[in-house]
């Protein structure tokens, strides 16, 4: 028998509640017949505005999923899982800020009773993974509050420590380079299938015996401009990025090796994302598959600025056995009249420049690739299919 809707309200109703509540709600999602009413509950949320994922041909779970609506984000949480679904969360320029990292993991006490709380000790160095965050704490990074958010173990996962310290954490950067350069994004990153294997091998379950890891990480980026009315804005050719990679210590370095459509990534998520937006918008930028913009290098002009004269010295000699004269009867004088132009063929069409001549300087190696630095601080090399890749500013050294 399908169980009903209801909700958990802690500190106040869900409807009186306000965007960024100091205690959040809890609303206990029963059968897939109710999916609608999941989907409307966070209706109009900040964090996941554009709309949740919401599940494709499955059930999801009476007493398993579970909603946090949290001031920095919104967690889809599961108990069987001992992890997250998904995290949702938007991030623009007033979310970046200088508050240090606080690397206070630590259980969510906001769980109800009988919900077993993961411990920071759940995730062991013998199970070979990383406490990889979903919301970065790099993108709460405005106050210690709001970063010490990101270190509860709702929003933790278990990742490889290839991907977690890799083309994970670069695709991180390359979000908050986007911030940087005036845009506010709205972003949505979890997980699916079963196992993973870290620096230990294969792993179904932890040795804690509470979280299982899941096979794929995956992540949906929506770009827009600095702006307000954002669900007013996002139209057919807003910018959207979506990414799955493997979890495991074989992923690749570069994490455009990953981008997929959304639609291809609801066929293997069983996730529908873009709930909230009119089904034609949906259809557009479901088909749309991320690609970079190509810089090309402006062509390079040279001017003289004085005549060039070249003078040959009379007479000129040149023997060669049997013997052979040459003369050259004096004076020989060449003048090339200024200026001179010399300009280069400008390059072909979609020919990538390595780096982009923008003035960004070179600023240490990462991986045995040189690392630049951009005007805005942007810290990044240049990947094997010509693109810039972002890394964390911190492996940039100057």
């Amino acid at each position: 028998m399908k169980r009903l809707l209801y909700a958990l309200l802690l500190g106040c109703s869900l409807l009186a509640c306000q965007k960024d509540q100091l205690v959040p709600a809890l609303v206990q999602v029963g059968s897939s017949a109710r999916i609608a009413n999941y989907d409307s509950l966070v209706k109009g949320r900040s964090h996941v505005l554009p709309g949740i994922p919401i599940p494709i041909d499955t059930d999801l779970g009476a007493l398993d999923t579970l909603l946090l609506l949290k001031n920095q984000y919104v967690v889809s949480y599961n108990r069987s899982f001992g992890r997250a679904n998904w995290v949702g969360w938007h991030l623009q320029k007033n979310d970046l800020g200088d508050s240090e990292r606080q690397n206070d993991f630590r259980p969510d006490t906001s769980l109800p009773v009988g919900w077993y709380q993961v411990k920071s000790t759940d995730y062991s160095t013998t199970d070979g993974f990383d406490r990889g965050h979903l919301c970065p704490s790099a993108d709460r990074s405005n106050s210690e509050a709001d970063n010490s958010s990101t270190f509860l173990m709702t929003n933790i996962i278990p990742q490889a420590p290839a991907l977690n310290r890799g083309v994970w954490k670069e695709l991180e950067a390359y979000c908050r380079e986007l911030v940087e350069q005036g845009n506010e994004l709205y972003i949505i990153a979890g997980g699916y299938g079963y196992g993973a294997a870290g620096t230990k091998g294969f792993r179904g379950l932890l040795s804690s015996g509470r979280v299982k890891p899941s096979r794929q990480c995956w992540k949906v980026i929506l770009v827009l401009p600095e702006g307000s009315d954002d669900l007013k804005r996002i139209n057919a050719k807003t910018t959207v990025i979506a990414v799955d990679m493997p979890n495991t210590q074989s992923v690749g370095e570069d994490w455009e090796d990953y981008i997929l459509s959304v639609g291809d990534l609801e066929k293997v998520a069983h996730h529908s994302f873009l709930s909230a937006l009119p089904a034609s918008i949906q259809s557009a930028l479901k088909a749309k598959k991320y690609t970079f913009p190509i810089v090309i290098t402006p062509p390079t002009t040279t001017t003289s600025t004085l005549p060039v004269t070249v003078t040959v010295t009379p007479p000129i000699t040149v023997t060669v056995s049997p013997p052979v004269t040459i003369t050259v009867t004096p004076p020989i004088t060449t003048t090339i009249t200024p200026p001179v132009t010399v300009t280069s063929t400008p390059p072909n069409p979609g020919t990538v420049s390595s780096p982009p001549s923008t003035g960004d300087s070179k600023c240490g190696i990462y991986n045995g690739k040189q690392l630049y630095i951009g005007p805005k601080g942007g810290c990044y090399y240049i990947n094997s299919n010509g693109n810039k890749t972002y890394v964390d500013r911190g492996y940039c050294s100057c």
